[in-house]
């Protein structure tokens, strides 16, 4: 017998590190409802309907046919505008948010991604969406090597800032990384085993979480980036060695 009122969760995560796939897959079973967007985006219709960010929450968390209400929230909106103290609220209380935090390993992937994006949307980078059903190979690139490293350290800060804020919480979490959900691969799903893990903690049956989206680039980025030589010797410099070398490898990041 479902609950009077659906458990509500949240995805706690940066840009560019697989929450909206991950939002898409969950939005796909049939006990989860799951905006596939970002809901407290300035743009987003659930925010448009709701006089504030935590109205839109409550909005989310009160799909009442569901066992599982939640949506995906990027780091600066989780914690702004009153979303977090809205989030610890819930600590203790019969109906107790759950989290997932999903992370990406390869940083300076996560940071190119980024960039790419950003560069997509002020218009000086062609070719390259923000999301695609089918894979796609953008045309070459150039980045900037300092703006890189200074987006690697910035998101490094965000993540290390939302990790210490989930732990003080004492929220129920689940940790995800990008490599799990995606399994290393362009798949559309996520890994059985991992799928498993989710549906557990968020107290539904197992089910397939699959969906449409597929990894936007498929080529590496040292391939894509046409001034990589200097990107790579300012990466090294800034001690991200590791991330360069998978990269360089093709491995899926």
């Amino acid at each position: 017998m479902w609950p009077k009122k659906p458990q509500p969760a949240l995805i706690i995560t940066l840009q560019r590190t697989g929450g909206t796939f991950l939002a898409h897959c969950l939005s796909n079973h049939p006990d989860i409802f799951c905006p596939r967007g970002e809901p407290l985006a300035l743009r987003s219709q659930w925010h448009k309907m709701a006089r504030s960010s935590t109205d839109t929450l409550h909005l989310i968390f009160n799909q009442t046919i569901y066992q599982v209400a939640m949506c995906k929230l990027i780091n600066n909106h989780a914690f702004n505008d009153g979303v977090w103290e809205y989030i610890t609220g819930s600590k203790g209380g019969p109906w107790e948010i759950k989290l997932i935090w999903l992370e990406r390993e390869n940083l300076v992937a996560q940071a190119i991604s980024h960039e790419i994006n950003a560069g997509r949307r002020l218009g000086t980078i062609a070719g390259h969406p923000t999301h695609a059903y089918k894979p796609v190979e953008g045309p070459p690139i150039q980045l900037d090597p300092a703006q890189l490293v200074k987006r690697c350290a910035d998101e490094a800060g965000r993540a290390t800032f939302a990790k210490m804020m989930i732990k003080k919480s004492g929220l129920t979490c689940l940790h995800l990384t990008y490599r799990e959900i995606t399994g290393a691969s362009n798949a559309t799903a996520i890994p059985a085993p991992v799928a498993r893990r989710i549906c557990e903690f968020l107290g539904v049956e197992y089910a397939v979480l699959s969906c449409r989206l597929h990894k936007v680039h498929t080529r590496s980025y040292s391939e894509t980036i046409t001034n990589w030589p200097k990107v790579k010797k300012a990466l090294l410099k800034a001690s991200y060695g590791d991330e360069v070398a998978e990269i360089e490898a093709g491995k899926f990041c």
